[in-house]
């Protein structure tokens, strides 16, 4: 979860639709940050995920995300990345989980109120295609911004999306507002 969530409600005040499901929500309503990229994605080429460099009050060595969030200014800074996080359900943050995006072969029966398909025994998710140029974008800072590692399926496939979703007046504003707080834009939303 990002630090505070304020930088995040002031973001989305005006526009309380959950990023996957386009559900309205409000102050009084339980929504869950989540990010786009999975922090375990942000983490798994990282030295404090892959070796034993953290050690815990009993002197046992521990990597993963816990370390990783302990020692790792750089994975911190990418997990903080306003511009990773959106809003959403908390059923559909539970079953998301690291699920990658992608286009799911075999006809799977959507989620009951969302748009995108899950096939969870290859986690893969299939967003909606009102979403995916912002996905795709969101990747692409990410990996020029961090040097995030993708495989090249990956890469073509939100290079394509990039393309073919242009960006939305919604996803500028959005854009300009984490700018304004964080002092940085994704320079793929134009």
């Amino acid at each position: 979860m990002v630090t505070a969530n304020a930088p995040l409600h002031k973001i989305y005040a005006d526009h309380q639709i959950t990023f996957f499901c386009e559900q309205k929500f409000s102050s009084q309503n339980k929504i869950q940050w989540i990010p786009i990229i999975p922090l375990k994605q942000l983490a798994q080429n990282r030295l404090c995920y892959r070796e034993k460099i953290c050690i815990n009050r009993k002197g046992v060595r521990f990597k993963g995300l816990r370390c990783c969030q302990e020692v790792d200014p750089l994975f911190q800074k990418m997990k903080n990345d306003l511009h990773n996080w959106v809003p959403e359900t908390n059923s559909v943050k539970q079953q998301r989980r690291n699920a990658g995006f992608g286009l799911v072969k075999e006809p799977i029966v959507p989620i009951p109120g969302c748009h995108f398909y899950l096939d969870s025994k290859r986690k893969r998710l299939e967003p909606s295609p009102l979403v995916r140029g912002m996905i795709a974008r969101t990747y692409l800072y990410m990996k020029d911004s961090y040097h995030l590692s993708l495989p090249p399926e990956d890469l073509a496939l939100f290079m394509a999306w990039h393309q073919q979703y242009p960006v939305t007046a919604w996803e500028r504003t959005r854009n300009q507002r984490i700018r304004d707080l964080q002092g940085n834009g994704n320079h793929y939303v134009l």
